[in-house]
This record gives C-alpha cells, sequence and structure tokens, in this order.
C-alpha cells in the first residue's frame, strides 16, 4: 500500500513530537561534553561550570534547558495527541459492523489527509520552536518565538474545536 496523505500517519506523528521535545537536551549534552565534560552526579551544575569558561555558550546552554522544558509540558503534548486518538477511535468504530456509542466516538471526524496536514504543520512549529529557542539573542527573536508557540498552540485546538463541531452536528 502506498503511504499519501490519505493514510492514517497522524498516530505516528506522536512519536516524532515526543522526539522534538528531546533534541535540544541532548543538543545541550552534546556541547556540554565536547567543552568541559558532563558531570551525571550533579547535572544541573553542568551549566555552571561551562558559564566560567565559555559564559555565551552557557547562555545558550540554559536555552536548549528552556526548550527541553518547554516542550515537555502537558499544554504542548497532551493538547497535540488527544484529537488523534480520539479521530482512531472513530476510524475503529466505523470499521466495526455494529459502530460505537461512546461519545468520543463522535469526536474527530477531520478527513484524514487534513489530520495528517495539522500533525506536520504542528511538527514543524515545534522543530522551529526550539531551533528559535536554542538560538535567539535578541528581544525581537523572543518575540518571534513566542508567535511560533503561539502558532502551534493554535493548531490542535482547531483540531479540537473541529471535533467539537462534528459531535453537535452528529448530536443534531
Amino acid at each position: 500500500m502506498p503511504i499519501t496523505l490519505a493514510s492514517p500517519l497522524s498516530l505516528y506523528s506522536i512519536l516524532g513530537v515526543w522526539l522534538t521535545g528531546f533534541y535540544p537536551i541532548v543538543r545541550r549534552t552534546i556541547l556540554l561534553k565536547s567543552l568541559t565534560g558532563f558531570n551525571n552526579v550533579q547535572p544541573r551544575a553542568n551549566v555552571n561550570r561551562l558559564r566560567e569558561k565559555y559564559p555565551d555558550i552557557a547562555a545558550r546552554a540554559e536555552r536548549m534547558e528552556g526548550a527541553n522544558a518547554v516542550s515537555h509540558t502537558a499544554a504542548n503534548f497532551e493538547q497535540y495527541r488527544v484529537p488523534r486518538y480520539l479521530h482512531h477511535l472513530k476510524r475503529k468504530r466505523d470499521s466495526t459492523p455494529m459502530g460505537g456509542s461512546h461519545p468520543c466516538h463522535q469526536l474527530c471526524r477531520s478527513a484524514q489527509r487534513n489530520l495528517n496536514l495539522f500533525s506536520l504543520a504542528f511538527i514543524a512549529m515545534r522543530m522551529l520552536y526550539n531551533y528559535i529557542y536554542m538560538s535567539q539573542t535578541t528581544q525581537a527573536q523572543g518575540d518571534l518565538r513566542t508567535v511560533v508557540w503561539t502558532v502551534g498552540t493554535i493548531i490542535p485546538a482547531i483540531l479540537i474545536v473541529k471535533s467539537g463541531n462534528a459531535a453537535l452536528a452528529a448530536a443534531v
């Protein structure tokens, strides 16, 4: 079966989003190891040791930690993951002979192609957010980071609203 935008790929994107959250901390660890070594007994002190020799690079390492912290918040991952599960519950219900009666089955009636496009857009926003967060040095770049985060948050919110609209339409 050829893979297209109409293929059910959005559940796989959950792994992609999860991995984008680890990218900044892996980069930070590689940076620390290459310059001052990594003390795994006191991992929180590594950036302080780096600051003594390389203050500018230490500031970048702190931004990498910040990007990692934001990537693993419930606002990021859970909001992204839930609409995909609901969509696949709906698909499963539609493919069973008796159907399903659980209210969640009425949610996320978006076409698979749209769900895949939303998934790709969200992953792109997360990657761009991480890049900007780790590289920013000016207030304007920080403001751009905020805009990218907001757009990335709106993407799953649109799916949740579309799901609610579909559930309302199905109930009427």
